[in-house]
């Protein structure tokens, strides 16, 4: 069996080390270390740890209740916090995000080890719960190589006019965005719908605007004929990478024929085929952070 992978998001370092060291002792692995929220929610996405410990005092403006919020909504990782916080406020904040533990400091090694194994292991419970209440793949679903589109334009048929810049609203720095925006193109299988053109810097919901939160529409792709859902992926810029995630939807959300699931992201390179239900888009990337943007 391999090592449990935890992260640390802890604003003192000393004692993020000290966790550290006590962790690799009990047999854990360390892959990350963070004092920032908004680090270490890049860092859980990128690095896909097993456990978290989240302290809820960090450096900057963002909270470890903030972090942990969109942690276990986008990544589904479960987190512990460990923290010197017990008044009433922080405890009912913390509590909306569903914590697998809350340790007080001081603590020991037996009662952080205790709270790591239990998190641990509940997680995996319900992991095995949710399996065993997943539908069959069928026919249906675009997993299987004859449901694919049979032909896409190739790259240098690719023209695009303009480019959308999604979302239109983001609490990212001038400088967040610049080191995390994309420039792609959605390109369809059908030659007479015309590729989109995206620029994307921060998550943005893929599915039928019906209602105002979505920010990439696929209505005109017949979406709904196709099985798109409402609120049926989401796609996540790093600096260095692409992320795909299902929302809950209905007929799943594919790259290249393996299928994303809530929480748990595929990732997305230049010449993949992205499918949402039977609709079925190739990506070309144009640009990415760092090169000519």
């Amino acid at each position: 069996m391999s090592q449990p992978r935890i992260m640390i998001v802890e604003d003192e370092d000393i004692v993020a080390l000290d966790i550290k060291k006590c962790l690799t002792g009990m047999g854990y692995a360390v892959p990350a270390i963070s004092s920032l929220g908004e680090d270490a929610i890049g860092a859980a996405a990128t690095i896909q740890p097993d456990l978290i410990l989240m302290d809820i005092k960090l450096r900057g403006k963002m909270s470890g209740i903030d972090a942990a919020q969109k942690i276990r909504t986008h990544l589904d990782i479960p987190i512990v916090y460990v923290t010197a916080y017990s008044d009433e406020d922080t405890i009912e904040q913390a509590k909306f995000t569903r914590p697998y533990g809350y340790l007080l400091k001081p603590y020991n090694e037996r009662e952080l080890r205790a709270a790591i194994e239990i998190a641990l292991y509940n997680h995996e419970f319900e992991l095995q719960e949710r399996a065993a209440q997943r539908p069959s793949v069928t026919v249906s679903m675009p997993l299987l190589e004859q449901d694919l589109p049979p032909v896409f334009p190739g790259r240098e048929e690719i023209g695009v006019d303009s480019f959308m810049r999604l979302p239109t609203h983001s609490e990212k720095t001038p400088d967040e965005i610049a080191s995390t925006t994309w420039r792609l193109a959605l390109v369809s299988s059908d030659e007479l719908l015309p590729p989109l053109g995206i620029e994307v810097y921060d998550d943005i919901m893929i599915g039928r605007q019906i209602d105002n939160d979505v920010d990439l529409d696929l209505t005109p792709y017949n979406a709904e004929e196709l099985g798109v859902s409402r609120r049926h992926a989401l796609l996540r810029p790093t600096y260095d990478s692409l992320y795909l995630f299902d929302q809950g939807s209905a007929n799943g959300t594919f790259c290249n024929s393996e299928r994303a699931w809530l929480g748990k992201p595929l990732l997305v390179s230049d010449g993949d085929v992205l499918s949402f239900g039977r609709l079925h888009l190739k990506v070309v990337i144009l640009e990415y952070p760092g090169s000519s943007l």
